[in-house]
């Protein structure tokens, strides 16, 4: 082919209408033919092969490969006269995922990898409209991706779909950079085609309030369209981010074409929002995808601890490890993984690294020991970083330990405590937790899958909540149906509650199973459960036998020192607040969520009274809820009904020394002091019952009315029924599930 022609040729395509001629001379004088016969295969799945073809003559058919086997073709593109193949892996230089083959005689002009590092250096402006052209490409791809993946639009049809993809704009916006502002006009509905933005109000007092976090296939801004008002939030992007805008014009074309199908997904999606909310069923759906794990200092196993949570996500997800080794062995290129942001190789590793993001649902990003240029990528691409500790040694931190503050500021960062696989239980945790002052912490023993999957589930928005009520003895109901959890295979990965339900979700979070909890609760009681009653100037009973079971229980342990993330409720009388205690002394907190008014005294803390959580909130499943990152709640409420029986009339004038030495029967008729302050305590949250149930997956009931609350002489009882009602509910539930699968 001539010169001339063979301008004339690259000009028809695309990829190359906005060069000069010069540009594509250049081009043009480093193009090699290569012919292929019918049926020739150009490309196997797997092949490194980092050129461009531009199909001069005939067709190549494009062919994926079904997951369970090479074995099975399906054919998912065919490239015409004029078409371009390979430009994306000229840029990332990474293993073909498809078979391509000639259909009929087939001519090609090839462009290898050399030849357009070459034209980079003699047209270095054309070479950057090149690579800009290509990226371009190459997001429209993510795009696709996320269309045809996201459950956001699973419910549009194949043709919905195809003009969305057609009318949306791809835009990269840098970390910390706004998409708008509160006040704003709107500019349209934006999707996150990878990244991740954080809704927010800015006050000027230069504080914050996060409203929400999300990750991919997720959008902001219908609401303003649909409206017509300003936002209401601020959005900004918490590292690079890949969006896609709808503008308002664009949604009325689609509107116009497609009535039900685009009122359903946008109209219809922030109705159904709205409505939960109301209903109290709002959730927190996970928007985590990239995980950039770092060492506190250079004595973390940390290849064997991101090997491991790799495997455990893979369990949710098709998950991939990269480390800076891995990325130079895969992109066969020593010193990839360093590559500096202004390097020429920059542009490949980024395009790779989001090529990644969109073929696998999760990835772990590990660090080195320190802060090197791949260390720095990572955090720049994380949506969560894992801070790992070897919890028995001296908090001391490295370089990039020490540096997360200024290196990602703008992401939730997690202490891991690592734990020997012998250790029994956490100590001095608050010592890491002083020195790192992450967002969180959580506890994982080396080489325990169980604690591994517990991470994963939390990572992933997999996990299971439980959330205990108060109801005094009635509160060993939860023992049975821990039990009951146990035996159905149901995990528990954090837990929380009020009064007698505190106290029994510490247990648990102890790491004890319901038969260590049945047995400790036993001795606690033998040792220390007696009504001691004084002179009620403060409070009926002392409080003092309280405080010995409780501490008999828990000695010395601190909150931060819980194998489960656990907290407890309890209610200040100085600021009429509830208190929400996940840090300190646990006997004490537990013992302030279960101080009921009038009955054992309150507790000082911080200059306040602190009295029983069940005041304020008996079932604190709202803090749950805000807590859990996603996943399933499991509630047990042992204070629904505390005490509907008929009352018998009384006279309102009562001696209580005359009742002192009244006979039983006459006793019973009238109400005792003990089960009115216990019911005037819990009566104001059971109001929000109601609204509690419809935010548990799982929301069981026991029927222990029947019992004193104070008197533990039923214990066993107690228990069982929690089991049976627990076991119950959760066969219900499970073939509930079964039946909206089918």
């Amino acid at each position: 082919m001539e010169l001339a022609e063979q301008i004339a040729f690259l000009r028809t395509i695309s990829l190359f209408s906005a060069l000069d001629d010069k540009a594509l001379a250049c081009l043009s004088a480093k193009l090699e033919t290569l012919h292929l016969s019918s049926d020739e295969v150009l490309v196997e799945a797997g092949d490194v092969v980092a050129t461009l073809y531009l199909i001069k003559r005939g067709q190549l058919d494009v062919f994926t490969y079904s997951d369970d086997g090479r074995d099975k073709e399906t054919l998912a593109a065919t490239k015409y006269v004029g078409d371009c193949a390979g430009e994306i892996a000229l840029l990332t230089g990474v293993k073909r995922n498809a078979l391509v083959r000639a259909e009929g005689d087939t001519e090609l002009l090839c462009l290898s990898k050399e030849s357009f590092e070459s034209f980079s250096l003699e047209c270095p402006e054309a070479f950057h409209q090149l690579t800009q052209t290509i990226i371009q490409k190459f997001q429209r791809v993510l795009l696709r991706k996320m269309l045809y993946s996201s459950d956001t639009f699973k419910s549009l049809e194949h043709e919905v779909l195809k003009d969305l993809g057609k009318e949306l704009d791809v835009a990269m916006v840098k970390g910390g950079t706004y998409l708008y502002r509160e006040g704003d006009d709107s500019k349209g509905i934006h999707f996150i085609v990878s990244g991740r933005l954080q809704l927010r109000t800015d006050f000027q007092d230069g504080t914050q309030k996060v409203w929400a976090k999300l990750g991919r296939g997720q959008s902001v801004g219908e609401m303003a369209l649909l409206t017509g008002n300003k936002h209401s939030v601020s959005v900004v992007a918490m590292r690079d981010t890949l969006i896609a805008t709808l503008s308002q014009d664009a949604y009325y074309r689609l509107l116009v074409k497609y009535p039900h199908s685009i009122t359903k997904r946008f109209s219809g999606a922030i109705v159904d929002d709205l409505w939960t909310q109301i209903q109290g069923g709002d959730r927190t759906l996970n928007t985590l995808f990239t995980f950039t794990v770092t060492p506190a200092n250079s004595d973390v196993p940390l290849d064997d601890f991101c090997d491991e949570l790799t495997k455990k996500l893979s369990l949710f997800g098709k998950a991939v490890h990269l480390n800076s080794a891995r990325v130079d062995s895969i992109l066969a290129r020593k010193g990839a993984a360093q590559t500096l942001h202004d390097d020429a190789y920059n542009l490949n590793l980024t395009q790779w690294l989001s090529e990644q993001e969109a073929k696998h649902q999760f990835i772990v990003f590990q660090t080195d020991a320190d802060a090197t240029s791949w260390s720095k990528r990572c955090l720049m691409h994380a949506d969560k970083v894992l801070l790992v500790a070897q919890a028995q040694s001296p908090p001391k931190l490295g370089e990039i330990g020490g540096s997360l503050g200024y290196l990602c500021n703008r992401v939730d960062k997690t202490l891991v405590l690592l734990h020997k696989p012998q250790v029994a239980a956490p100590l001095d945790s608050i010592k890491w937790i002083q020195k790192t002052r992450l967002d969180s912490h959580i506890h994982v023993r080396q080489k325990n899958e169980k604690d591994f999957i517990r991470l994963a589930r939390l990572l992933t928005g997999n996990s299971a909540s439980l959330v205990l009520s108060g109801g005094g003895a009635h509160g060993f109901a939860h023992i049975g149906a821990i039990r009951a959890m146990e035996e159905a295979g149901l995990q528990i990965d954090q837990i929380g509650g009020t009064s007698m339900g505190a106290l029994l979700a510490a247990e648990h979070a102890m790491g004890w199973d319901s038969n260590t909890m049945m047995e400790k609760s036993r001795e606690a009681i033998v040792k220390h459960y007696k009504m001691d009653y004084t002179l009620p100037v403060v409070s009926l009973l002392t409080g003092k036998s309280w405080g010995d079971f409780l501490e008999t229980l828990f000695g010395a342990t601190q909150i931060e020192d819980l194998w489960l993330n656990y907290f407890c409720c309890a209610s200040s009388l100085t600021d009429a607040k509830l208190k929400v205690y996940d840090s300190g002394l646990l006997s004490k907190y537990v013992r302030a969520s279960s101080a009921i008014p009038g009955i054992v005294p309150p507790i000082y803390d911080n200059g306040g009274l602190i009295v029983d959580g069940a005041v304020l909130n008996n079932m604190p499943i709202n803090i749950m809820q805000e807590r859990s990152g996603g996943g399933s709640i499991y509630a047990v409420d042992v204070g629904d009904g505390l005490d509907s029986s008929q009352q018998k009339p009384f006279d309102p004038v009562q001696s209580g020394w005359r009742l002192a030495f009244s006979s039983k029967k006459n006793k019973s008729e009238i109400p005792n002091i003990m089960s009115i302050l216990i019911q005037s305590a819990t009566m104001g949250s059971q109001m929000t019952q109601e609204k509690a149930r419809n935010m548990a997956d799982l929301y069981i009931t026991p029927q222990v009315q029947s019992y004193s609350m104070l008197d533990v002489k039923d214990i066993d009882s107690i228990v069982e029924a929690g089991y049976t009602a627990t076991k119950m509910e959760i066969e219900r539930w499970l073939n509930e599930a079964v039946q909206r699968t089918n």
